[in-house]
């Protein structure tokens, strides 16, 4: 009888994942105090919660991945926002198909699960699953097939009116009445997601449901700085925290007592520091970096300076429209800009002199990669020993980098790829990353712009993000076999992939980098139900890696998207 029982609880288990992107307890736990934050409260006091630690360095592409697939960036192969292409010196932008090992509802559809998921970060293109995918950052637009099934598009829009993927509200927040409508809009951005999702967990059968929540994310980084301030937004970010809040209220009226609650962050946040770190300058000064532009050209050149000039103008001239115009209207100027912007994306590495560069900026801005002989076709530097001088060398001058004026050491350490990744795909990571202090400054390696030898620059522009991500995110589970009230020490994001697994009933795959969280549920439960594992192939299979799916106009789009986040410059 008892097992009977066990087995039907298994069976009935379901899973309601929330995330709130950027989400910290160092807001979350004063708020609570306050009485501000009823059900995040409730959730602590009947669960387990702890610190959720990122990957680093702690952005959404990777640290999204690392969750929904349990393993680092060195086995699923998504480092950033963008990935080098083979053998050339040209990035382009991740997507879902870049990920290659197998993702949580894949396995869970493979199970026979009935799989819904809202507005994941990097789940577009959507991949075919047992239920529905409605997908999220990464997304070019409403226009695109952002649904799996394709048609259910047309369910989203015809049940939630205008939905919204991104939203292009920053551009220049530098006056009230700007910043007044950008919050306006996160609301009711939040609101629509809650109204899909009731609209899908009440139409359609469920047995793992996971929505994402960005609104958090996008107020912290650009209006941490009123948080101590007396400004009349001192309390955007808790007005969007408080909006979350009764989101999650919400949806948790429209699950039952089998139903196990999971509340993760990709990341935290803090405060950004203003020092802005041109790492692009340091390379050139310890003659690591040569511009073409920079230097003086024979005529045969001059075609190329021109070009570089036009498309630098081209991206300010955009920068200053979008700082002026509406919503709509900065959707509508990105459809008539795509090309140039895509020619600007690529114009830095077009300046570049490769047959003297022997390290320059990555795919992200604290990404450093090596000009390695037999790799790429213009490389200069040897494999082996002269590699390993390069990367000590480079490390050593970044990592006594010093404050100008206050003597303070900015750079907290320079991770080599190996010291962070491992996996079948290391190969195709960054040769450094480059951690900045508490990462409370940020990395800068525009090679576009001109600034004359200027190492550190401090923030002026009012609509700079005031907000920078930190490495410690949050996890809160709440169910029947859950701990009460407790805190554990401490949580990596890959152990929410198996962790999930096995509240779900299912063994999990040795691939996994992640650990089960044994210490959140009560002994008689992990007795009943030991921690088992399979030997699984990891390999994603059909989806076409690396294949570039964007449109000249959706790259500009997304990237838009990321300079207004402060992601780019």
């Amino acid at each position: 009888m008892d097992g009977k029982r066990r087995e039907k609880d298994r069976v009935s288990s379901r899973v309601l994942c929330i995330g709130l992107d950027g989400a910290t307890f160092d807001l979350i736990k004063p708020w609570i105090a306050e009485g501000r934050l009823p059900n995040l409260k409730r959730l602590l006091e009947e669960g387990v919660h702890s610190n959720l630690n990122s990957v680093i360095p702690p952005l959404s592409p990777q640290a999204w991945s690392s969750f929904m697939t349990g393993v680092n960036p060195g086995k699923h192969g998504l480092f950033g926002f963008k990935y080098q292409k083979k053998s050339k010196y040209e990035f382009q932008f991740t997507n879902n198909n870049c990920i290659k090992v197998k993702t949580l509802w894949k396995l869970l559809s493979e199970k026979g699960k009935k799989v819904i998921t809202v507005n994941v970060p990097f789940t577009y293109p959507p991949e075919e699953i047992n239920g529905i995918m409605v997908s999220g950052l990464g997304t070019p637009g409403t226009s695109v097939d952002f649904t799996y099934p394709p048609h259910f598009k047309e369910e989203v829009l015809k049940t939630i009116n205008d939905y919204t993927i991104h939203l292009h509200v920053w551009g220049s927040l530098d006056n009230a009445d700007k910043r007044e409508k950008a919050l306006k809009e996160l609301l009711k951005m939040t609101d629509k997601r809650v109204a899909l999702c009731k609209h899908l967990m009440s139409k359609y059968p469920w047995d793992f449901f996971m929505i994402v929540f960005t609104s958090i994310d996008q107020v912290q980084h650009h209006f941490w700085k009123y948080l101590e301030s007396n400004s009349n937004f001192r309390n955007a970010i808790l007005s969007v925290y408080e909006k979350n809040d009764d989101a999650i209220g919400s949806l948790l009226k429209h699950i039952d007592e089998n139903t196990t609650v999971v509340i993760m962050s990709d990341h935290g946040a803090g405060k950004f520091s203003g020092i802005k770190i041109h790492i692009d300058e340091v390379l050139k000064i310890e003659n690591l970096l040569f511009l073409r532009h920079s230097e003086k050209q024979p005529l045969s050149h001059l075609a190329s300076k021109l070009t570089f000039r036009l498309l630098n103008l081209t991206r300010r001239m955009k920068k200053i429209l979008i700082k002026t115009l509406s919503t709509k209207s900065k959707d509508t100027i990105l459809r008539y800009l795509p090309s140039a912007r895509g020619k600007v994306l690529s114009a830095g590495l077009s300046a570049i002199d490769w047959s003297k560069t022997k390290v320059y900026p990555g795919e992200n801005v604290d990404f450093l990669r090596v000009n390695l002989k037999g790799e790429l076709p213009y490389g200069i530097v040897e494999p082996g020993q002269n590699y390993e001088e390069l990367i000590n060398f480079t490390k050593t001058k970044l990592e006594n980098l010093r404050h100008p004026d206050t003597g303070e050491l900015l750079i907290e350490k320079v991770y080599r790829k190996e010291d962070l990744y491992h996996g079948p795909y290391l190969h195709e990571a960054p040769d450094l990353i480059v951690w900045t202090k508490d990462y409370q400054h940020v990395i800068r390696g525009d090679l576009s712009q001109r600034k004359q030898g200027r190492i550190i620059s401090v923030a002026t522009d009012k609509s700079d993000p005031s907000g920078t991500h930190r490495l410690n995110g949050i996890f809160i589970v709440s169910g029947k076999h859950i701990k009460k009230g407790c805190q554990i020490s401490s949580a990596n994001i890959m152990d929410a992939f198996p962790t999930i697994l096995h509240i779900m009933g299912y063994p999990i795959p040795t691939f996994a980098d992640g650990k089960v969280l044994a210490e959140i549920f009560d002994e008689k439960y992990l007795r009943d139900n030991p921690i088992s594992y399979i030997e699984l192939n990891m390999d994603r299979v059909g989806v076409a890696s690396g294949q570039e799916i964007y449109s000249d106009e959706e790259k500009s789009q997304i990237e838009t998207h990321l300079k207004n986040l402060g992601y780019f410059e």
